[in-house]
Order: structure tokens, then C-alpha cells, then sequence
């Protein structure tokens, strides 16, 4: 393998690391415009924003468990798995 080539790979896993902390941030902007979105809707259907709340509250952990914490837990496993030897 060529110097040059060793240079772009490490450049690209520098860049890749830092498109994977972007996208983590925008997360959190894409959550709260299902959770504002997701009040307006509710707050005209149900007629009060308590309620709309209330399901919003809900919904909230549900989009948390499933674009953090079951990845999270995936991956700690996958990574458990290659340290003892198991494989991917």
C-alpha cells in the first residue's frame, strides 16, 4: 500500500468520524421536530394541549429507545462478542 493511500484512508476516517458526531447532533434537532410536529397535530385533533402532551411524552421515549438506546446495546454486544473471540 502506497504512503498516499494510507494518508486518504486515515483522512477519511477522520472525516467519517466527524460525519457520525454531525448526524448524532442532528438527532436530537430531527426529535424535536417529530415532538413539535407531533403537538400541533395532536393539539388540534384532540383539542387541548394537555392531552397532546401528555401522548407527546409518551411518544418521546419511544424515539429515544429507538435511535439511541437499542443501538447502544447492539453495539456493545457486537463489540462483547469480537473481544471474546466469537466473531461479527
Amino acid at each position: 500500500m502506497t504512503a498516499t493511500r494510507r494518508l486518504a484512508e486515515a483522512e477519511w476516517r477522520i472525516v467519517e468520524e466527524e460525519v457520525v458526531t454531525a448526524a448524532g447532533r442532528l438527532m436530537v434537532l430531527l426529535a424535536l421536530t417529530v415532538a413539535c410536529t407531533l403537538m400541533l397535530v395532536l393539539n388540534v385533533v384532540l383539542g387541548g394541549a394537555l392531552a397532546a402532551g401528555i401522548v407527546v411524552g409518551g411518544v418521546m421515549p419511544w424515539f429515544a429507545l429507538c435511535w439511541y438506546v437499542a443501538p447502544y446495546r447492539l453495539r456493545r454486544k457486537a463489540l462483547s462478542r469480537v473481544r471474546d473471540g466469537g466473531g461479527p
